[in-house]
């Protein structure tokens, strides 16, 4: 096992272990479809230059490329979002995953028009748009695709340590009674420890490592708002365990906060 120097991070089950060297970029959070999809939410990511990333566990980490010259890193055990590569001399870094605190913050947003209709970039409430009677979800490379009951209602964001690293950010996600599978041979599911993580099994893409649901251990499920193809009619109502959030964002829309998970 590597052993690291600098600030570390880590994928959800433990297999990816990085650490940062180095000065580190501030945080730009992408409301982009793509981010959107890989995520399940917006995506958060700092920056580091490309010497400064030790990856001293690679373990099951994968890549997927999204687009030409772009390179998604996530971990294929646990499906945890945690890189981003552009070409650009630099790692993208997901935030989420860092385990030591970090000299960030939100420096600003971009793509913010194409945010999805549950929420806005700017903490202010959303306009009332489409209720579709069904939502259409799918992967980000598209080798995944169901479909749920709509509107989504009522969407819940989550700070867990668990939201946090699987998307790199925080989760957002709305509760469903039916899902309706169109293809699921490249869904992968990854159950944590019940004391570490609320016992939640997370759904995601082993393809391209999207986000797509999680389930509780009572057997309710819910689905990552960002993995809908179009409107949810829904709209985000509060934030769950913000005792665990990450530091380098605040929460700013006026919605109700609880710090622990219900």
């Amino acid at each position: 096992m590597g052993q690291r120097m600098g600030i570390g991070g880590s994928c959800l089950c433990g297999s990816v272990g990085f650490a940062l060297r180095g000065p580190l970029r501030d945080v730009v959070i992408c409301h982009c479809h793509w981010c959107r999809k890989s995520s399940g939410h917006a995506f958060a990511s700092g920056a580091v230059a490309d010497q400064g990333l030790d990856l001293y566990r690679p373990g099951a980490l994968a890549w997927y490329r999204s687009s030409p010259g772009v390179r998604r890193g996530f971990c294929a055990d646990c499906g945890s979002s945690l890189f981003w590569l552009g070409g650009e001399g630099q790692v993208r870094f997901a935030p989420g995953a860092l385990d030591d605190p970090a000299p960030l913050r939100v420096q600003g947003q971009i793509f913010e028009d194409s945010a999805g209709d549950y929420y806005t970039p700017s903490g202010r409430a959303p306009r009332v748009g489409a209720a579709p009677a069904r939502l259409d979800c799918s992967c980000l490379c598209g080798e995944t695709g169901f479909s749920v009951p709509g509107p989504a209602g009522e969407i819940t964001a989550c700070h867990c340590t668990g939201c946090r690293k699987s998307s790199g950010h925080y989760g957002a996600s709305f509760a469903v009674e039916a899902v309706h599978w169109h293809g699921r041979a490249t869904v992968a599911e990854f159950a944590p420890d019940r004391a570490g993580h609320q016992g939640a099994t997370r759904g995601f893409c082993r393809v391209c490592g999207s986000s797509l649901y999680h389930r509780d251990p009572d057997g309710r499920s819910h689905v990552e708002a960002g993995a809908v193809d179009g409107p949810t009619g829904g709209r985000l109502t509060q934030h769950l365990c913000v005792a665990q959030k990450g530091l380098y964002y605040e929460l700013t829309d006026g919605l109700p906060q609880t710090g622990g998970c219900a």
